[in-house]
């Protein structure tokens, strides 16, 4: 009874809808199109087979808080790398830790060494462990992960021979996640398999970059050209994506992506609803 004595609702309404229909559409259209071209753009990314010979000298470098169960068996995995020894260091950060993390320093092998930052504990930060440790780098090639991560064997020689085909100044590589049976953590790692495949889209179209600090590589020579951090270092996060941007500004034909099974970084997808939603918020913040 009322829309019969109020047509100029009834149009109202009928506009209303077809205008939010329209609009839908119109998103979802854009939407197909933008996840089209990161498809296409995969598609066109070839895998990276490594055919050069081991010539690069590379540091790694492992930013390290209270990881004391999980950097054993890092340390595991880059002591298995089929790599020749003399031409990689091992730089591992202790960033302060209260656990017995600065103990696993000790008799590593002459080419890993333990340091912290020279800076008060409550001025250090993961930037600023990453940053001292570039800083005591003696190679060219700067090779990042984080201290929870799995690596391959092939993993140094991988990003090595790629460094030494590209001559980029930036890399990143794939990282994949670690799960249970749980409902979260399976959501969590088909989610991150599109974010994976849209951060190599994108790195190849050089266009609306992105990647995760757990296995990134840069030259020596480009983070002290950017000056590191600085600018971003009070920024908590984006130790990875900021100073992705910050090398691409400079030098945007220099950032490339690592198509890679060798070059494939394996962490844990996170247990609880409330690190996911502290985790997003991280990656949200950058």
């Amino acid at each position: 009874i009322f829309f019969q004595k109020n047509p100029a609702v009834v149009k109202g309404v009928v506009l209303s809808h077809m205008i939010l229909v329209s609009v839908s559409v119109v998103i979802l259209g854009l939407y197909a199109l933008l996840i089209g071209f990161y498809y296409r753009q995969w598609k066109r990314l070839k895998p990276f087979q490594s055919s050069s010979l081991p010539t690069v000298c590379v540091s790694v470098v492992v930013a390290a808080r209270n990881e004391e169960k999980a950097l054993p068996s890092l340390l595991q995995d880059l002591q298995r790398q089929d790599y020749p020894a003399a031409l990689f260091e091992v730089i591992i950060v202790d960033d302060f830790s209260t656990d017995k993390t600065a103990a696993l320093g000790r008799n590593m092998g002459k080419n890993y060494r333990m340091i912290q930052p020279e800076c008060l504990p409550e001025n250090s930060s993961k930037k600023t462990a990453i940053a001292t440790g570039v800083a005591a780098a003696q190679n060219e090639l700067i090779l990042v992960t984080d201290a929870d991560c799995r690596v391959g064997k092939s993993w140094v020689s991988t990003h090595a021979a790629f460094y030494n085909q590209t001559r980029a100044s930036f890399i990143a590589a794939p990282v994949r996640y670690t799960y249970q049976s749980s409902l979260l953590q399976v959501l969590q790692t088909l989610d991150f398999i599109t974010l994976q495949g849209i951060t190599a889209a994108s790195v190849s179209a050089n266009f609306g970059m992105m990647c995760n600090g757990a296995n990134l590589a840069y030259t020596k020579k480009a983070f002290e050209d950017v000056n590191g951090f600085e600018n971003i270092d009070n920024i908590p996060t984006g130790d990875d994506m900021l100073l992705m941007q910050k090398i691409w500004k400079r030098d945007p034909g220099k950032i490339a992506y690592l198509k890679s099974k060798g070059a494939i970084v394996s962490t844990a997808a996170v247990e609880t609803w409330r690190e996911f939603i502290m985790q997003r918020r991280r990656w949200a913040s950058k």
